[in-house]
């Protein structure tokens, strides 16, 4: 749903704009906090997680200040604002500096990864008690909030993003996604119509406006999404699955079939292509490779089984009714 190294690349930017700001003002800069933060960065796009995750960490605690004695009037208002966290002293606060938001971003994004979601979102959390601007922990906690079903609080989250920074491809996106779910059709095609203005190059864009031109009987349109997205990106399973999708709607089982095998070459735990391959096999009276098609996609997604059940069901009645 994410374009997750484009966000990280934007954070690390923004690291390097707030470590320059306060070398300039003559303040003490921890300049290994960077370095910690860059090597995060990475090792998540190295698909090392837990190094990210250790990497961030660091960079987090380097941008922490540590003190004592400090005034009740100050500590109250610390505290009011986000600032504050008690260590393991009695008698001693961490005082956290603005910049570690940006990190706290990118472990977040790091244990997300690695699915530990409700991690995630504590560092989302985290991340804008410190900084209530920064557009892309909106965007990354809403996230993870649509994987929670909570659409209510992930709406609330993109139209945040949005405020905050108009321009923001990903927001419209994921705004797009949840509309689509909730059965506004006009709402999501305009949100991802944005988003794909605002990054004409993001493959993902035009395979989610694909899916939702195909639920709106456009075939056509779907289709030339899905082309565009193989075109940017020709390793995207999703697209392969939809452009499958499209063919069988057009009867053209052979390409669509083409179309599965290629996705699940490149996902095999992708329990919609099964289903999808195995339907069109059924179509063609292929019913032993299509069963264990079906197999596969019940193994997968158990939640797919009322619907794929009813499918295999009106293509058997579409065969009778062809005798």
């Amino acid at each position: 749903m994410f374009n997750h190294r484009t966000t990280l690349a934007l954070i690390f930017f923004f690291l390097c704009l707030f470590l320059f700001a306060m070398t300039a003002h003559g303040q003490k800069t921890p300049r290994t906090a960077q370095d910690f933060y860059q090597r995060g960065v990475e090792r998540y796009n190295k698909n090392d997680f837990d190094g990210a995750i250790s990497d961030f960490s660091r960079a987090i605690e380097m941008v922490s200040t540590f003190g004592r004695d400090r005034s009740a009037r100050r500590h109250e208002w610390d505290v009011r604002n986000g600032l504050l966290e008690r260590s393991g002293e009695a008698n001693q606060i961490t005082a956290i500096d603005p910049r570690a938001a940006i990190a706290y971003t990118g472990r977040g994004l790091a244990r997300q990864a690695k699915g530990d979601i409700d991690g995630a979102l504590s560092d989302y959390d985290r991340a804008l008690s410190i900084d209530p601007r920064l557009a892309e922990a909106y965007v990354n906690r809403g996230s993870v909030r649509f994987a929670k079903k909570d659409l209510d609080g992930a709406l609330a989250d993109f139209n945040k993003a949005i405020k905050i920074d108009p321009k923001m491809a990903d927001a419209y996106n994921n705004r797009g996604n949840i509309r689509r779910e909730r059965g506004d059709a006009s709402g999501a095609l305009a949100d991802y119509d944005r988003a794909i203005e605002l990054n004409p190059r993001h493959a993902q864009m035009y395979c989610n406006r694909g899916t939702l031109r195909r639920d709106q009987r456009d075939p056509d349109g779907a289709l030339a999404d899905f082309e565009k997205a193989l075109q940017l990106d020709p390793c995207l399973a999703s697209a392969y699955l939809g452009r499958g999708t499209v063919l069988c709607d057009k009867n053209d089982l052979t390409g669509a079939i083409k179309d599965f095998d290629r996705a699940l070459s490149i996902d095999p735990q992708l329990a919609l292509a099964y289903a999808n391959r195995g339907l069109a096999r059924l179509r063609l009276g292929q019913d032993a490779v299509a069963e264990r098609d079906f197999d596969q996609a019940r193994a997968l997604d158990p939640e797919l089984v009322p619907e794929l059940e009813k499918r295999i069901a009106m293509v058997k009645e579409w065969r009778s009714q062809k005798r």
